[in-house]
């Protein structure tokens, strides 16, 4: 237990006028003590109060520190290194094919400009190009990460939420779909990419930054 002694009285305030021996005027407040008829106040209310409010802004500061409050990924340099080495280790990401019955929305989903749209949906229909789903989604905080995906030579952004982003792309010839890193919301662009319905963790990139995801259509 502390040695606490309360703080001594607080002297009487009075205004200049009443100080004179005027009578006070109707803004002037006197400040000696509580007003008529009110409680007086309990010892301790004020120190109670003010450790109630110094042992909820260390929870806070507590929570910021090891939950990442200020709202940005979390991933440490042997984390990253570990996510790296095992998306190496993966070989190929498996994308479910588009079924026909699924052809336009499939289409949709790109959101493309009519005349690309129309391309896409000739070349798919003669039999020059597969479509695939693929999923991608922020696999940390949703902190406003975005990339841009590309297949061959089509090109679609994507904002990563931690809900899942499904949108149809053209299998790639290359036999990869490149992704690169446009807006990075603090701690790196973190994203997730779902294989065979299994999901993997990208590596994590920066702006401008690129990364190669070797993929196959599902069997």
């Amino acid at each position: 237990m502390s040695d606490y002694a309360p703080p001594p009285p607080q002297p009487e305030i009075r205004t200049r006028a009443e100080s004179a021996g005027e009578p006070p005027a109707v803004a002037d407040v006197e400040r000696a003590g509580p007003a008529a008829g009110s409680a007086p106040a309990r010892p301790g209310t004020t120190w109670k109060t003010l450790a109630i409010a110094a042992a909820v802004a260390a929870g806070i500061a507590l929570g910021a520190l090891f939950f990442g409050g200020d709202g940005a990924d979390q991933v440490t340099d042997q984390e990253r290194s570990r996510i790296a080495a095992e998306f190496n280790a993966l070989g190929e990401v498996q994308l479910p094919a588009v079924a026909a019955a699924d052809r336009d929305r499939a289409l949709d989903s790109m959101k493309l400009p009519p005349a690309e749209r129309a391309a896409i949906a000739t070349a798919v229909d003669q039999g020059q190009v597969k479509l695939v789903w693929i999923t991608l989604w922020d696999n940390q905080v949703e902190d406003g990460d975005r990339v841009l995906l590309a297949s061959d030579s089509l090109t679609l952004p994507v904002a990563l939420l931690n809900a899942k982003t499904t949108v149809a792309i053209p299998l790639p010839a290359s036999g990869v779909v490149n992704l690169t890193g446009v807006a990075d919301g603090g701690g790196g662009i973190t994203v997730g990419v779902l294989s065979g319905g299994n999901p993997v963790k990208v590596p994590v990139l920066a702006p401008g930054q690129q990364v190669g995801i070797p993929v196959i259509a599902a069997p």
